[in-house]
């Protein structure tokens, strides 16, 4: 599986114009990709999550243009719902990230997923590597800052 460090070096470096988030409802905690990606940010995520306007509901999606604070001009939020159903229909959940960066013309992506369960990555993974229009770039690799 191509994974990818979560460091500031890794976030800064990487050669995509998009980052594909994938977030489940009512999650208090950033994953550690997420946080520093929302550091760079300068917290910008973290106050739309706060404020309710990014929520991870079922079928949300939310476009967030990066202001130049990191490598990728964009940031893709994909509502996964409720953590307890992360696992299911998660080949539909991918297949709808995979036509929304391609509708939106996105050439090369990175991905955050939630912390757990590693299934959803590891098939996340398998089904990110086959045919669409943009390139793969990998999975942060996703520890929860306590």
């Amino acid at each position: 599986m191509n994974t990818l460090s979560v460091t500031f070096e890794t976030i800064d470096s990487l050669n995509i114009d998009a980052i594909a988030i994938a977030l489940v409802a009512n999650r208090g905690q950033l994953s550690r990709a997420l946080s520093l990606l929302d550091w760079r940010m300068c917290g910008l995520i973290s106050h739309y999550i706060e404020s309710g306007d990014i929520t991870g509901a079922r079928n949300e999606l939310v476009l967030l243009p990066t202001l130049g604070r990191v490598a990728a001009s964009r940031c893709f939020f994909f509502g996964f719902g409720d953590e307890r159903s992360l696992e299911s229909r998660i080949e539909e959940k991918i297949d709808w990230m995979r036509s929304s960066l391609q509708s939106a013309l996105v050439e090369s992506c990175a991905f955050i997923f939630p912390d757990y369960p590693s299934q959803v990555t590891l098939v996340a993974h398998e089904l990110l590597q086959g045919n669409h229009s943009f390139k793969y770039h990998g999975i942060f690799a996703n520890n929860s800052i306590n």
